[in-house]
């Protein structure tokens, strides 16, 4: 079995490679706020009993707040993070991707970079120790993303720290060079570069902050806690933290940029699912044709409000799963921590756009246009129509040669460099990497590219 990679931009990508099985391409299980499980053992045998029975490839997604203390000072609670790795590694269609939350930065607090990256060099000296393959801590040195992994033919993760905009203090900046993206606009760009060059695919994009919620961190508070402790001072705290906010709440200052952006992704686009853990509640929430997900409470949940364009909204203990079918439709799971409590709710959040027997009963159930594997790709040739020389003579901008008339009124500038023969290798298709196949056209807003898949399946893409 091929391992599981994260990669980034311009690094060439390693497909998974697993046999599908039955009608689910991937299922992932969305885990946030492990940090507050207190009954660790019951939690486990929950979670490993639910991936027993899942037979398609699935990830496990640990979506932020896996531990409540300062892991550079004293005993810190990785353990439950280790055992969940083990559990998953045991599975041979498992995956685990873990990413950083607000507590985990110290709780926003001075020091939370040097945390993080002790939580990371943890994970990282355990995973080497067990010789785990399947395990990725996706967000290297605290750097913002976006963060690319080619799950399959089908399925894209794109993963963003969401705690480096919402960190007030030390976090990777522009003078250290420690990041290849490190600016508000270069984060965003590149973000929607990421959703235009995987639009034939379903997109899920992962981060620890929702920009949207019905929960407390998003403004939310039932009339006992507007009432707390007494009724003018009640409601002028819900006033402040859906307005304002703390560091906590996706109103605040920090978070604002960020905010914005998903929003204004979220408008122009479709078929896309957010997923976040940063609320203590469970949450589906229809957006122009989108889906925002919050799954944040395995122990004990917190108010959510009831809002026209939800779903399913609970406060019970549990988590959400995603799957994604082989025709396109996507399904979501819950999946309560003690089943005799209450029983699981199973949504259709995409129509499969190939087959109307998938059709579900809600009229409002948008169809899945992204992903449509009914549609079969054009058929590319194998090798080269001809041979090709090793090098050939080229001019970069032929445009640029006019007469000397022209260059008296508008100017030389650098037009000898731009029409200057320059001697340049070609490349050869057919032997580089054992042969290069085109794969598919990429690009988005800013860039265009190419892609091309070698013999031992990586992908190369070349931007242009």
């Amino acid at each position: 079995m091929k391992p599981f990679f994260f990669i980034l931009f311009f690094i060439p990508i390693t497909f998974f490679s697993y046999a599908q099985s039955g009608s689910t391409n991937h299922q992932v299980i969305i885990l946030g706020n492990i940090t507050d499980v207190t009954d660790q053992d019951a939690f486990l045998k929950n979670l490993e009993t639910r991936l027993d029975v899942i037979e398609s490839p699935f990830t496990v997604l640990l979506n932020g707040d896996i531990s409540d203390n300062n892991v550079t000072e004293g005993p810190n609670q990785l353990t439950l993070v280790k055992k969940i790795m083990d559990i998953t590694q045991k599975k041979d269609l498992g995956n685990l991707i873990i990413v950083p939350g607000d507590r985990d930065f110290n709780y926003s607090g001075k020091g939370g970079l040097k945390n993080v990256l002790a939580i990371e060099s943890e994970i990282k000296v355990y995973k080497k120790e067990k010789k785990y393959k399947r395990v990725n801590w996706i967000i290297p040195k605290g750097c913002p993303g976006p963060f690319i992994v080619e799950v399959d033919e089908s399925l894209v993760f794109i993963v963003i720290n969401t705690q480096w905009w919402n960190h007030p203090y030390d976090k990777p900046r522009p003078s250290d060079g420690i990041c290849d993206i490190i600016t508000h606009r270069d984060f965003m760009e590149e973000l929607e570069d990421a959703v235009d060059e995987f639009r034939d695919r379903n997109i899920l994009i992962i981060g620890h902050h929702p920009f949207r919620s019905l929960g407390n961190y998003g403004g939310h508070f039932s009339f006992g806690n507007r009432m707390s402790p007494f009724p003018v001072f009640g409601s002028f705290r819900v006033a402040y933290r859906r307005k304002i906010g703390s560091e906590m709440d996706i109103s605040n200052e920090n978070l604002e940029p960020l905010v914005e952006g998903l929003k204004n992704l979220f408008f122009f686009n479709q078929n896309l699912i957010y997923v976040s853990g940063h609320e203590k509640n469970q949450q589906i929430i229809l957006d122009n044709d989108n889906f925002i997900i919050n799954s944040g409470a395995l122990q004990e949940g917190q108010y959510v409000a009831k809002d026209p364009d939800a779903w399913f909204t609970s406060k019970e203990a549990g988590w959400i799963e995603l799957s994604y079918q082989e025709d396109g439709a996507v399904e979501a799971l819950f999946v309560p921590s003690n089943e005799g409590k209450q029983k699981r709710e199973i949504m259709k959040l995409f129509d499969s756009g190939c087959s109307s027997a998938s059709k579900g009963a809600n009229p409002l159930t948008p169809t899945n246009l992204s992903y449509l594997p009914c549609f079969a790709d054009e058929a590319i040739p194998k090798k080269m129509l001809r041979s090709y020389p090793s090098f050939e003579e080229l001019v970069a901008g032929e445009e640029y040669k006019v007469s000397k008339w022209k260059q008296f009124w508008w100017g030389k500038h650098y037009r000898t460099t731009w029409t200057t023969p320059v001697k340049v290798p070609l490349l050869n298709l057919d032997t580089t990497y054992n042969g290069l196949v085109v794969y598919k056209k990429g690009g988005g807003r800013q860039t265009t590219s190419l892609k091309f898949r070698s013999e031992n399946k990586t992908v190369y893409t070349f931007r242009i």
